[in-house]
């Protein structure tokens, strides 16, 4: 008689590990799959707010590459002429550690630089 309550023991403890395993191995994997998408964060500067193809061609297209604004691509814009906010607009661009700074021309594009080394 014990022997027989060892061996439905063992097969009751192995039962149980099994369920514990495969309960594990679901969780995991109902995990892995609601893990999200990577969402970018791109610093958008536009010294020429009136040109309507450059920079906002740029924002226009992304789109079609895949880049979604608020679902996987968040920006954060500027756009204007004044240096001086221009450069406070990338500086906290940088600190916000953006994954990308876009700029049309030279100005911000030296800005962004010094930002970010």
């Amino acid at each position: 008689m014990a022997r027989e309550r060892t061996g439905k023991n063992k097969i009751h403890i192995s039962l149980s590990l099994i369920f514990i395993a495969i309960s594990l191995a679901l969780i995991l994997a109902i995990y892995a799959c609601r893990q999200k998408e990577k969402t970018y964060v791109i610093g958008y500067v536009n010294p020429n707010p009136e040109e309507e193809e450059g920079a906002q061609g740029f924002l226009r297209n992304m789109p079609k590459f895949g880049f979604i604004e608020g679902k996987n691509v968040t920006y954060i814009k500027f756009e204007g002429k004044d240096i001086n906010a221009m450069e406070a607009a990338v500086k906290d661009m940088a600190a916000k550690r953006v994954d990308l700074i876009f700029t049309m021309t030279a100005p911000p594009a030296k800005m962004a630089k010094r930002a970010t080394e």
